[in-house]
């Protein structure tokens, strides 16, 4: 039967035909399958693993996906494996993107935490009672962002360190405080001591004195309090007089230089002189020897006192040389006549007369 055999043919044929279309189909389907496999499968062995607790939530669909996937593709039904191929990298992608974001908070948050680390440290060490609060504060905020950090809120911990850093802020202030009093405390403490003895020399300081004995006891009792921001007011007003001190006694001993030093030439002229004054001589050079051993002793207000004593001495000397001087040009003038005698009669008897004239000439100073 021919024709039924034609028919059984173009059926067969037409089934083998649609069995080789199907083949081809599942051919491809699979090749699009295992294409898309390849691409996801390294981003799949990066998302198989997690240090983060807080992203076990979105790592948990990857491995009930995957096992779906593969056994649609087991039973070759490659469009399904296909879906849930696609399902699954949509999780690896999210899971790959919060873990990338948390990766770089959390960098962030490590290298604030670096530049904190030895600040912390030092904040650690107990140095004074004042800064105990401030010690307290540091450690609360610390332990809020290290608590923080632990739940890998890594945001939340980065501004944390914040509260941290200002508390540390605070501290290290009080610190660089006592650090910056002790310092200048140490550069002053010579000439405070220098300038704290009383000496009858410095009478003439005794209010700068009493002004800076004050101000010592105010900034020592600020210090002793671990008050250093008013311990640094005090210590400032402290420096200012005792800057003052000094420059009051370099004041003095330029205004002594100044009178003194006109004094120089009448001095050397006094003791150039030969006339018989050993009394004012005497007065003056006793003055002389007082002011320099006061000027030995840095003793300037004394010096000056002692130089208007010493002026006042060669006053007298001036006074006596002058009244000497008038009385020996006064005899030589009255002695000129007698000198002409002589030089015009040689044998007249006033030879005598005319010696002591010569005499009275030669001392004239």
């Amino acid at each position: 039967d021919y024709v039924t055999a034609l028919a059984s043919l173009h059926t067969a044929v037409t089934e083998l035909e649609a069995l080789e279309a199907e083949i081809m189909r599942v051919q491809q389907a699979k090749a699009d399958y295992d294409t898309a496999l390849a691409s996801l499968q390294p981003r799949l062995i990066e998302a198989s693993t997690s240090e983060y607790q807080t992203l076990t939530e979105l790592q948990a669909p990857l491995i009930p996906l995957q096992d779906a996937m593969e056994a649609a593709a087991l039973l070759h039904d490659y469009e399904t494996a296909m879906l849930k191929l696609r399902e699954l990298e949509t999780a690896v992608d999210a899971f790959l993107t919060a873990r990338e974001t948390l990766d770089a908070a959390r960098l962030a948050y490590e290298a604030k935490l670096g530049t904190l680390a030895g600040r912390l440290a030092a904040a650690s060490v107990s140095e004074m009672g004042s800064t105990s609060e401030l010690q307290q504060n540091i450690i609360t905020a610390e332990d809020a962002m290290t608590a923080a950090a632990q739940a890998e809120l890594f945001d939340d911990a980065l501004t944390l360190a914040g509260d941290v850093e200002t508390a540390l802020v605070a501290y290290e202030a009080v610190i660089e405080d006592r650090d910056l009093y002790q310092a200048r405390l140490a550069a002053m403490s010579e000439d405070l001591m220098e300038a704290s003895v009383s000496q009858a020399k410095w009478t003439y300081l005794e209010p700068i004195q009493s002004a800076m004995a004050t101000l010592q006891t105010e900034m020592e009792t600020a210090a002793t309090a671990e008050d250093f921001a008013t311990a640094l007011v005090k210590i400032s007003a402290l420096e200012t007089k005792l800057a003052e001190f000094f420059a009051a006694i370099e004041a003095k001993r330029v205004q002594y230089e100044a009178e003194r030093s006109p004094l120089e030439p009448r001095l050397t002229h006094l003791n150039a002189c030969n006339y018989p004054l050993a009394a004012q001589k005497t007065a003056v050079t006793t003055a002389f020897t007082d002011v320099d051993a006061t000027v030995t002793e840095e003793d300037w207000d004394g010096a000056l006192n002692g130089v208007a004593s010493a002026e006042a001495a060669l006053d007298n000397f001036d006074t006596a040389h002058d009244a000497h001087d008038a009385t020996l040009r006064s005899q030589i003038t009255a002695e000129l006549p007698a000198l002409r005698t002589a030089a015009n009669d040689p044998g007249n008897g006033e030879l005598s007369s005319a010696a002591t004239l010569r005499q009275n000439i030669a001392a004239l100073d």
